[in-house]
């Protein structure tokens, strides 16, 4: 089907992001769109990548095929498509594709999320079979190597970290993070105990220092000494950067630049969620690229998309006066500290849990099942019996 075209004159909701957001968000409007109306959700990669799961997929080796999951099912109704390429730019009413094809559209949405400088994240390459070798990469990496430096004590730090010694108790692993604090949007309370946590564990931790990262980066698997601006030396063969996050909102420059925080370089969004700019409220915005007050998780994406798809349908009713406002939700969030092991926090920290219950596959299964993908059809008997244990 031909994303360029109109479909039987039916008008385009494009979702431009198929992380969670965007992709929560279009699998459920394709359930409710009108018959006037289609959904089409443009996404670069042939695949949704899991990022909770990727440090946990670092480590464990052999069934990370499962971290990419097709988009095949995602949609439901036949006009509503799936276009696997990326944005150039975004004026009033049609995107431009990279392939210089133009796709028109009465409402957009705009869920790119964020640009990760986390070495690992190569692993949400545009092909499968990119990403599952550098993956692969990375497991051999972690595996062969003595001396680990994570470089950020952010989530993906902080689980790569607990991980790597979980699995491996006999292997140096230091975590160097920038601030006085772990989890530094969070507050302090949960730095407490996830530092207790990795210390526990062996881990050696310095805060409040960066690591002086050589031009070029760290290369492979080769010994080397890693100095900090503090002048700290680590010895290390294998460097991971698990740091520092850009929103991607660089294609919106061009037709809204008062609408893209000069510093943050989130988008500014009023609370119904579109944009901040009156001439443009057939375009929102949510998730990690958005400035929506509510902490850079999966979940208040979704939630952002539930608002935005009731107020996408009030519009298409011309009921101006039914939109519905975002009230960002209170911080949380469950962190792996290891294989069984994670904390609860949640209530803006009133309520912390540590928890020995985890599972070794982070509940994968769930999210091909949350894509609409056929989880049995991807996969053989005989490959389901291999990873059997995991589930």
């Amino acid at each position: 089907m031909n994303p360029t075209a109109s479909h039987e004159h039916k008008k385009n909701i494009v979702i431009v992001g198929g992380g969670f957001g965007g992709s929560y968000l279009a699998r459920k409007l394709s359930k409710c769109v009108p018959k006037t109306h289609r959904v089409v959700l443009v996404e670069k990669k042939t695949h949704f990548s899991y990022s909770y799961a990727i440090p946990r997929y670092s480590v464990l080796q052999g069934i990370e095929d499962h971290l990419f999951i097709p988009y095949e099912q995602l949609l439901e109704g036949d006009d509503n498509i799936v276009v696997h390429s990326e944005v150039e730019c975004i004026q009033e009413h049609h995107v431009v594709l990279k392939t210089n094809q133009i796709v028109h559209f009465d409402y957009l949405v705009i869920a790119t999320g964020a640009r990760l400088t986390l070495r690992m994240w190569d692993v949400a390459s545009h092909q499968i079979e990119s990403g599952r070798n550098w993956l692969r990469d990375i497991q051999k990496s972690i595996n062969k190597s003595s001396d680990i430096v994570i470089v950020g004590g952010g989530a993906y730090g902080i689980q790569t970290a607990t991980d790597i010694k979980d699995f491996y108790p006999q292997k140096s692993v230091t975590l160097v993070h920038s601030r006085p604090h772990l989890m530094n949007r969070f507050k302090s309370s949960l730095h407490e105990v996830v530092m207790k946590s990795l210390l526990d564990q062996g881990i050696r931790v310095i805060l409040n220092d960066r690591v002086i990262i050589p031009p070029g980066g760290f290369s492979g698997q080769d010994s080397t000494t890693v100095t900090t601006k503090n002048g700290d030396q680590i010895n290390a063969d294998f460097v991971l950067l698990c740091g520092g996050q850009t929103p991607l909102s660089e294609t919106l420059l061009q037709l809204a630049p008062d609408c893209v925080d000069a510093e943050s370089k989130e988008i500014k969004v009023e609370p119904t969620l579109q944009i901040a700019n009156c001439q443009y409220n057939h375009i929102f915005a949510i998730g990690d690229v958005a400035d929506t007050g509510a902490q850079k998780l999966a979940a208040y994406s979704c939630n952002q998309g539930d608002i935005v798809i009731q107020n996408i349908l009030a519009l298409i009713d011309s009921k101006e006066s039914d939109l519905k406002t975002y009230i960002p939700d209170s911080d949380y969030i469950k962190l792996t500290l290891g294989l069984k092991k994670y904390v609860i926090y949640k209530n803006d920290g009133q309520d912390i849990t540590l928890k020995h219950d985890g599972v070794q596959n982070i509940h994968l299964k769930w999210i091909w099942e949350f894509l609409g993908a056929d989880w049995n059809k991807h996969w053989s008997d005989d490959y389901k019996k291999v990873i059997e244990h995991y589930f």
